[in-house]
Protein backbone atom coordinates (compact mmCIF):
# COMPACT_ATOMS: atom_id res chain seq x y z
CA UNK A 1 0.00 0.00 0.00
CA UNK A 2 2.69 2.28 1.05
CA UNK A 3 4.59 1.80 -2.26
CA UNK A 4 1.47 2.23 -4.41
CA UNK A 5 0.75 5.34 -2.75
CA UNK A 6 4.33 6.83 -3.35
CA UNK A 7 4.67 6.21 -6.59
CA UNK A 8 0.99 7.15 -7.66
CA UNK A 9 1.74 10.73 -5.47
CA UNK A 10 5.10 10.58 -8.01
CA UNK A 11 2.84 10.69 -11.03
CA UNK A 12 3.93 6.74 -11.77
CA UNK A 13 1.90 3.67 -11.90
CA UNK A 14 1.40 0.43 -10.66
CA UNK A 15 0.83 -3.11 -11.89
CA UNK A 16 -0.37 -5.81 -9.86
CA UNK A 17 -0.89 -9.59 -11.43
CA UNK A 18 -3.30 -12.17 -10.00
CA UNK A 19 -3.01 -15.45 -11.33
CA UNK A 20 -6.80 -16.32 -11.15
CA UNK A 21 -10.04 -14.48 -12.78
CA UNK A 22 -13.28 -14.13 -11.86
CA UNK A 23 -14.91 -12.86 -8.42
CA UNK A 24 -14.14 -15.82 -6.19
CA UNK A 25 -12.31 -19.21 -7.41
CA UNK A 26 -14.62 -21.76 -5.49
CA UNK A 27 -18.23 -21.87 -3.55
CA UNK A 28 -18.44 -24.10 -0.59
CA UNK A 29 -21.12 -24.93 1.65
CA UNK A 30 -19.89 -23.66 5.59
CA UNK A 31 -22.37 -26.69 6.71
CA UNK A 32 -21.32 -30.01 5.01
CA UNK A 33 -18.51 -28.65 3.04
CA UNK A 34 -19.78 -29.48 -0.38
CA UNK A 35 -18.13 -27.61 -3.25
CA UNK A 36 -20.20 -27.04 -6.16
CA UNK A 37 -18.62 -28.09 -9.30
CA UNK A 38 -19.18 -28.55 -12.65
CA UNK A 39 -21.67 -31.00 -13.35
CA UNK A 40 -19.80 -32.10 -17.33
CA UNK A 41 -15.80 -31.53 -14.91
CA UNK A 42 -14.42 -32.30 -11.84
CA UNK A 43 -13.47 -28.99 -11.09
CA UNK A 44 -15.35 -26.05 -8.85
CA UNK A 45 -16.98 -23.54 -10.76
CA UNK A 46 -16.49 -19.62 -10.46
CA UNK A 47 -18.35 -16.86 -8.92
CA UNK A 48 -18.70 -13.83 -11.39
CA UNK A 49 -20.56 -10.81 -10.43
CA UNK A 50 -22.29 -10.18 -14.08
CA UNK A 51 -22.30 -14.20 -15.18
CA UNK A 52 -23.43 -16.26 -12.09
CA UNK A 53 -21.45 -19.54 -11.47
CA UNK A 54 -18.96 -20.22 -14.73
CA UNK A 55 -16.44 -23.20 -15.49
CA UNK A 56 -13.20 -22.43 -16.93
CA UNK A 57 -13.15 -25.59 -18.71
CA UNK A 58 -15.70 -26.25 -20.59
CA UNK A 59 -17.70 -22.83 -20.39
CA UNK A 60 -20.92 -24.55 -18.38
CA UNK A 61 -22.67 -21.82 -16.60
CA UNK A 62 -25.90 -21.13 -14.12
CA UNK A 63 -27.27 -18.94 -11.47
CA UNK A 64 -25.86 -19.04 -8.46
CA UNK A 65 -27.99 -21.20 -5.67
CA UNK A 66 -29.94 -19.85 -2.51
CA UNK A 67 -28.66 -23.06 -0.81
CA UNK A 68 -26.38 -26.25 -0.62
CA UNK A 69 -27.98 -28.63 -3.31
CA UNK A 70 -26.55 -31.61 -1.00
CA UNK A 71 -27.85 -30.71 2.76
CA UNK A 72 -30.33 -27.74 1.76
CA UNK A 73 -28.38 -24.91 4.12
CA UNK A 74 -28.16 -21.46 3.65
CA UNK A 75 -24.39 -21.71 4.34
CA UNK A 76 -22.49 -21.15 0.89
CA UNK A 77 -19.78 -19.11 1.38
CA UNK A 78 -17.35 -17.91 -1.46
CA UNK A 79 -13.57 -18.75 -0.69
CA UNK A 80 -10.27 -17.39 -2.55
CA UNK A 81 -9.93 -14.58 -4.48
CA UNK A 82 -10.63 -13.57 -8.39
CA UNK A 83 -9.75 -10.36 -10.36
CA UNK A 84 -13.21 -8.99 -9.77
CA UNK A 85 -12.58 -9.11 -6.26
CA UNK A 86 -9.20 -7.73 -6.07
CA UNK A 87 -10.48 -5.11 -8.13
CA UNK A 88 -13.49 -4.35 -5.16
CA UNK A 89 -10.41 -4.78 -2.58
CA UNK A 90 -8.09 -1.91 -4.33
CA UNK A 91 -11.02 0.56 -5.05
CA UNK A 92 -11.72 0.20 -0.87
CA UNK A 93 -7.56 1.07 -0.32
CA UNK A 94 -7.21 3.79 -2.98
CA UNK A 95 -11.03 5.44 -3.67
CA UNK A 96 -9.20 8.35 -5.30
CA UNK A 97 -6.71 6.70 -7.60
CA UNK A 98 -8.03 5.20 -11.65
CA UNK A 99 -8.19 1.29 -11.86
CA UNK A 100 -7.90 -0.70 -14.72
CA UNK A 101 -9.07 -4.11 -14.61
CA UNK A 102 -7.33 -6.35 -17.43
CA UNK A 103 -8.53 -10.20 -17.76
CA UNK A 104 -9.96 -12.51 -20.29
CA UNK A 105 -12.91 -11.31 -19.27
CA UNK A 106 -12.61 -7.86 -19.80
CA UNK A 107 -10.35 -8.51 -22.39
CA UNK A 108 -13.25 -9.85 -24.42
CA UNK A 109 -15.16 -6.41 -24.74
CA UNK A 110 -14.77 -4.24 -28.28
CA UNK A 111 -11.12 -2.03 -27.73
CA UNK A 112 -10.91 -2.88 -24.41
CA UNK A 113 -7.30 -3.72 -25.20
CA UNK A 114 -6.73 -0.45 -27.04
CA UNK A 115 -8.41 1.77 -24.32
CA UNK A 116 -6.01 0.22 -21.99
CA UNK A 117 -2.78 0.52 -23.96
CA UNK A 118 -4.23 4.64 -24.85
CA UNK A 119 -4.90 5.71 -21.20
CA UNK A 120 -1.93 3.92 -19.72
CA UNK A 121 0.49 6.60 -22.29
CA UNK A 122 -1.81 9.44 -20.97
CA UNK A 123 -0.98 8.46 -17.65
CA UNK A 124 -5.07 8.27 -17.15
CA UNK A 125 -4.55 4.64 -14.86
CA UNK A 126 -2.93 4.41 -11.46
CA UNK A 127 -3.80 1.26 -11.06
CA UNK A 128 -3.20 -1.73 -13.89
CA UNK A 129 -4.82 -5.03 -12.33
CA UNK A 130 -4.91 -8.19 -14.10
CA UNK A 131 -4.12 -11.82 -14.95
CA UNK A 132 -1.04 -13.21 -16.68
CA UNK A 133 -1.95 -10.96 -20.07
CA UNK A 134 -0.74 -8.23 -17.71
CA UNK A 135 2.62 -9.44 -17.82
CA UNK A 136 3.68 -9.69 -21.06
CA UNK A 137 4.09 -7.77 -24.08
CA UNK A 138 3.20 -4.31 -22.77
CA UNK A 139 6.00 -1.63 -22.57
CA UNK A 140 4.87 1.06 -20.42
CA UNK A 141 7.33 3.79 -18.92
CA UNK A 142 5.17 5.06 -16.46
CA UNK A 143 5.19 2.01 -14.04
CA UNK A 144 7.50 1.71 -11.21
CA UNK A 145 5.79 -0.82 -8.88
CA UNK A 146 4.84 -4.44 -10.28
CA UNK A 147 3.38 -6.70 -7.62
CA UNK A 148 1.94 -10.77 -8.09
CA UNK A 149 -0.65 -11.50 -5.36
CA UNK A 150 -0.73 -15.20 -4.20
CA UNK A 151 2.70 -15.73 -6.08
CA UNK A 152 2.24 -19.55 -4.85
CA UNK A 153 -0.94 -20.42 -6.88
CA UNK A 154 0.18 -23.46 -9.20
CA UNK A 155 3.64 -23.90 -7.39
CA UNK A 156 2.38 -27.41 -6.45
CA UNK A 157 0.47 -28.35 -9.63
CA UNK A 158 1.43 -32.36 -10.56
CA UNK A 159 4.14 -30.93 -13.55
CA UNK A 160 7.69 -31.61 -13.53
CA UNK A 161 7.44 -27.83 -15.58
CA UNK A 162 5.18 -25.80 -12.53
CA UNK A 163 8.67 -24.31 -10.95
CA UNK A 164 9.88 -23.47 -14.60
CA UNK A 165 6.24 -21.66 -15.61
CA UNK A 166 6.18 -19.58 -11.94
CA UNK A 167 9.36 -18.20 -12.58
CA UNK A 168 8.86 -17.31 -15.71
CA UNK A 169 5.93 -15.46 -15.14
CA UNK A 170 7.64 -13.63 -12.20
CA UNK A 171 10.39 -12.63 -14.07
CA UNK A 172 8.01 -11.29 -16.70
CA UNK A 173 5.89 -9.33 -14.20
CA UNK A 174 9.19 -7.62 -12.70
CA UNK A 175 10.14 -6.63 -16.26
CA UNK A 176 7.22 -4.52 -16.44
CA UNK A 177 8.20 -2.33 -13.78
CA UNK A 178 11.26 0.43 -14.13
CA UNK A 179 11.07 0.37 -17.76
CA UNK A 180 11.06 3.82 -17.31
CA UNK A 181 14.18 6.07 -16.74
CA UNK A 182 13.20 5.68 -12.48
CA UNK A 183 13.91 2.42 -10.86
CA UNK A 184 11.19 -0.22 -10.22
CA UNK A 185 9.77 -2.05 -7.22
CA UNK A 186 8.86 -5.64 -8.00
CA UNK A 187 6.52 -6.99 -5.05
CA UNK A 188 5.80 -10.52 -4.25
CA UNK A 189 3.13 -12.31 -1.83
CA UNK A 190 3.71 -15.72 -0.88
CA UNK A 191 3.09 -17.91 1.57
CA UNK A 192 6.12 -19.68 1.29
CA UNK A 193 9.18 -17.41 0.88
CA UNK A 194 11.49 -20.30 1.69
CA UNK A 195 10.84 -22.03 -1.97
CA UNK A 196 14.16 -21.99 -3.86
CA UNK A 197 12.44 -19.87 -6.74
CA UNK A 198 11.96 -16.95 -5.05
CA UNK A 199 15.37 -16.79 -4.19
CA UNK A 200 16.60 -16.99 -7.68
CA UNK A 201 13.84 -14.33 -8.67
CA UNK A 202 14.80 -11.99 -6.16
CA UNK A 203 18.34 -12.13 -6.87
CA UNK A 204 17.40 -12.23 -10.92
CA UNK A 205 19.79 -15.43 -11.29
CA UNK A 206 18.66 -17.03 -14.37
CA UNK A 207 21.87 -18.99 -14.54
CA UNK A 208 21.75 -20.32 -11.06
CA UNK A 209 17.90 -20.99 -12.00
CA UNK A 210 18.66 -22.87 -14.94
CA UNK A 211 21.41 -24.44 -13.32
CA UNK A 212 19.32 -26.08 -10.49
CA UNK A 213 16.17 -26.89 -12.21
CA UNK A 214 18.79 -28.86 -14.65
CA UNK A 215 20.52 -30.79 -11.48
CA UNK A 216 16.28 -31.91 -10.37
CA UNK A 217 15.56 -33.03 -13.45
CA UNK A 218 18.38 -35.03 -14.45
CA UNK A 219 17.76 -36.91 -10.95
CA UNK A 220 14.30 -37.38 -11.77
CA UNK A 221 15.26 -38.25 -15.46
CA UNK A 222 12.64 -35.89 -16.52
CA UNK A 223 13.14 -33.69 -20.00
CA UNK A 224 15.53 -32.99 -21.25
CA UNK A 225 17.72 -36.17 -19.92
CA UNK A 226 14.70 -38.37 -21.69
CA UNK A 227 11.42 -37.76 -23.81
CA UNK A 228 7.91 -37.82 -22.67
CA UNK A 229 4.81 -39.39 -23.86
CA UNK A 230 1.31 -38.58 -22.61
CA UNK A 231 -1.46 -41.35 -22.85
CA UNK A 232 -4.83 -40.16 -21.89
CA UNK A 233 -7.67 -42.23 -21.84
CA UNK A 234 -11.37 -40.63 -21.80
CA UNK A 235 -14.86 -41.49 -22.25
CA UNK A 236 -18.39 -41.30 -20.65
CA UNK A 237 -18.08 -44.28 -17.95
CA UNK A 238 -15.87 -43.88 -15.77
CA UNK A 239 -15.44 -47.79 -15.28
CA UNK A 240 -14.66 -48.73 -18.69
CA UNK A 241 -12.09 -45.76 -18.91
CA UNK A 242 -10.44 -47.10 -15.81
CA UNK A 243 -10.74 -50.92 -17.29
CA UNK A 244 -9.30 -49.92 -20.84
CA UNK A 245 -6.34 -48.08 -18.71
CA UNK A 246 -5.16 -50.79 -16.71
CA UNK A 247 -5.31 -52.59 -19.70
CA UNK A 248 -3.01 -50.25 -21.34
CA UNK A 249 -1.07 -50.30 -19.03
CA UNK A 250 -0.37 -53.99 -19.17
CA UNK A 251 0.04 -54.46 -23.02
CA UNK A 252 2.88 -51.73 -22.29
CA UNK A 253 4.53 -53.27 -19.93
CA UNK A 254 4.65 -56.40 -21.34
CA UNK A 255 5.71 -54.99 -24.77
CA UNK A 256 8.78 -53.35 -22.71
CA UNK A 257 10.00 -56.36 -21.06
CA UNK A 258 9.62 -58.67 -24.06
CA UNK A 259 11.14 -56.09 -26.49
CA UNK A 260 13.62 -54.98 -24.17
CA UNK A 261 12.95 -51.49 -24.03
CA UNK A 262 14.26 -48.83 -22.22
CA UNK A 263 10.81 -47.02 -21.20
CA UNK A 264 10.08 -46.60 -17.53
CA UNK A 265 6.02 -46.74 -17.40
CA UNK A 266 4.22 -44.12 -14.67
CA UNK A 267 0.72 -45.13 -13.88
CA UNK A 268 -2.40 -45.63 -14.68
CA UNK A 269 -3.79 -43.01 -12.52
CA UNK A 270 -6.42 -40.57 -12.79
CA UNK A 271 -5.57 -37.02 -14.70
CA UNK A 272 -5.19 -34.49 -12.37
CA UNK A 273 -8.55 -33.12 -13.79
CA UNK A 274 -10.34 -36.03 -13.61
CA UNK A 275 -13.33 -35.45 -15.68
CA UNK A 276 -13.67 -32.73 -18.03
CA UNK A 277 -16.80 -31.83 -20.81
CA UNK A 278 -18.58 -35.17 -19.02
CA UNK A 279 -15.44 -37.17 -19.90
CA UNK A 280 -13.68 -39.27 -17.37
CA UNK A 281 -10.14 -38.96 -18.12
CA UNK A 282 -6.73 -41.45 -17.09
CA UNK A 283 -3.44 -40.93 -17.79
CA UNK A 284 0.05 -43.31 -17.77
CA UNK A 285 3.29 -40.86 -19.04
CA UNK A 286 5.88 -42.85 -20.34
CA UNK A 287 9.85 -41.96 -19.98
CA UNK A 288 12.54 -42.77 -22.47
CA UNK A 289 15.81 -41.31 -23.55
CA UNK A 290 15.37 -43.25 -27.03
CA UNK A 291 12.59 -41.93 -28.74
CA UNK A 292 12.05 -44.56 -31.32
CA UNK A 293 11.65 -46.94 -27.97
CA UNK A 294 8.44 -44.74 -26.98
CA UNK A 295 6.96 -44.78 -30.78
CA UNK A 296 7.27 -48.51 -30.55
CA UNK A 297 5.69 -49.63 -27.36
CA UNK A 298 3.16 -47.01 -28.14
CA UNK A 299 1.94 -48.39 -31.38
CA UNK A 300 2.68 -51.92 -30.41
CA UNK A 301 0.25 -51.45 -27.15
CA UNK A 302 -2.48 -48.80 -27.47
CA UNK A 303 -4.64 -50.90 -30.09
CA UNK A 304 -5.24 -53.32 -27.21
CA UNK A 305 -7.12 -50.84 -25.54
CA UNK A 306 -9.27 -49.08 -27.99
CA UNK A 307 -13.14 -50.03 -28.02
CA UNK A 308 -15.88 -47.86 -29.81
CA UNK A 309 -16.88 -45.73 -25.90
CA UNK A 310 -12.47 -45.17 -25.38
CA UNK A 311 -10.69 -42.55 -27.05
CA UNK A 312 -7.07 -42.40 -26.41
CA UNK A 313 -4.83 -39.44 -26.99
CA UNK A 314 -1.20 -39.69 -27.70
CA UNK A 315 0.98 -36.73 -26.75
CA UNK A 316 5.14 -37.27 -27.30
CA UNK A 317 6.43 -34.01 -25.23
CA UNK A 318 3.15 -32.65 -23.13
CA UNK A 319 3.23 -29.36 -22.44
CA UNK A 320 -0.06 -29.81 -20.36
CA UNK A 321 0.08 -32.73 -17.54
CA UNK A 322 -3.36 -31.86 -16.30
Amino acid sequence: KLFTHKAVREGHQAVYLLNRRGFSPVIMCEDCGEVLECPDCSIGMNYHKDKGLLCHYCGYACEMPEACPKCGADSLIRIGSGTQRIEDIVQKEFPEYRIFRLDQDSARKKDKVYDLIGSMEKGEIDILLGTQMVSKGFDFHGITVAGIIMADIGLNMPDFRSGEKIFSLLVQLAGRSGRGEKRGKVLIQTLDENHYIYQFVKRQDFYGFYKSELEMRKALNYPPFSRLARLLVRGKDESAVEKSAEKLGEALRQNIESKSLNVDVLGPSEAPVLKVGGNFRYHIILKSSVLNHLTEVICESVPSAKNRSIYIEIDIDPVDML
